[in-house]
């Protein structure tokens, strides 16, 4: 790693910026441009190297505490022909099914949706063209209220913390909500991989609270069956292990489970979803192929715990990483 790094600061090509000290001793001036969670992106000539904030020196992780990223000027994108908001709006996208998906639909599922949505967040700095790490919540149903709201109702619960650390949140839904064909998953899942060429390489973790928790596996399940690469599923308060569940369901291979990392949050005064509880979904995630799990308590009951989000997220870059 440290040879790694002196590599990366030695080919850094010069601009007008301040000098960075690694730990090894070397400097080099560099232009700082964002903080991506524990790391700082450096940038020359148009080049950008992300540095591990642990191997700066002492005085240059003090400068970072303090230092803001600058005001990037407005890119403009687009998704699907139409504007691309970055910074926290909410922008949705509205997609008719294909003739065969529509014929299934009626003939299959007895279903009368007829479009999907795909809901999209994205980082202010955000760059289609580059490597992202993508997050999809998944709503509770337990009215139909709730499933007529869809996935999207949840972004709010989510989208700032992943604004925080880089990522870009997306729902998907059907113009019905959250129906049980996952069909509108499947259709969002491919429009995505066509709008952006290189979505299917990019990361992916997923999760929900209480019911959304359990439902948060069939997102999951579906990226990986379509050769999505899938890092991490947050859990919050939730009392069952459906990943085998969602798995067998949606035929998607065993062997996708080998890169996701499984972060449990739980109050430790929940009556839902005990601490005991999910100490045994632990075992049974492991048992069902999961990489790694971490169970993470808070004071509280039966509630989102935000922080945790934050936590989980940074956990899975970390996994990822071979951290």
């Amino acid at each position: 790693m440290r040879l790694l790094l002196l590599g990366l600061l030695l080919t850094i090509p010069l601009v007008e910026a301040r000098p960075w000290r690694n730990d090894a001793g070397q400097v080099i001036e560099a232009e700082a441009i964002e903080l991506r969670g524990d790391s700082v992106v450096l940038s020359k000539d148009g080049k950008e190297f992300v540095v591990p904030i642990s191997k700066l020196s002492a005085d240059d992780r003090e400068f970072l505490k303090t230092w803001k990223p600058p005001i990037a000027a407005p890119k403009t994108l687009t998704f699907a022909g139409k504007p691309l908001e970055t910074g926290g709006k909410i922008n949705t996208y509205e997609f008719d099914y294909s003739p065969a998906v529509l014929k299934a639909l009626k003939t299959r599922y007895r279903s009368e949706e007829t479009k999907f949505r795909i809901s999209i967040v994205a980082p202010a700095n955000f760059d289609p063209s580059k490597p992202q790490h993508v997050f999809m919540p998944s709503s509770a149903v337990n009215n139909p209220e709730e499933a007529k709201a869809g996935n999207a109702k949840v972004i709010p619960n989510y989208a700032q913390t992943c604004l925080d650390n880089g990522w870009l949140c997306l729902t998907t839904d059907s113009d019905l909500g959250i129906t049980a064909n996952f069909v509108a998953l499947e259709s969002g899942i491919d429009e995505l991989d066509k709008q952006w060429p290189g979505f299917k390489r990019w990361s992916f973790a997923t999760g929900g609270f209480s019911g959304g928790g359990k439902g948060c596996h069939y997102i999951a399940a579906q990226l990986i069956k379509t050769d999505h690469k899938v890092i991490g599923v947050f859990i919050g308060a939730s009392n069952e292990d459906w990943s085998a569940k969602c798995r067998d369901y949606l035929k998607a291979p065993v062997s996708g489970y080998r890169s996701v990392n499984a972060f449990l949050s739980v109050g430790k005064s929940d009556t839902l979803a005990t601490p005991a509880i999910c100490a045994e979904m632990e075992k049974s995630l492991h048992a069902n192929g999961i990489a790694s799990t971490r169970l993470d308590l808070f004071d509280g009951g039966h509630v989102l715990h935000k922080p945790h989000i934050d936590t989980a997220l940074k956990w899975f870059v970390e996994k990822e990483r071979g951290r």
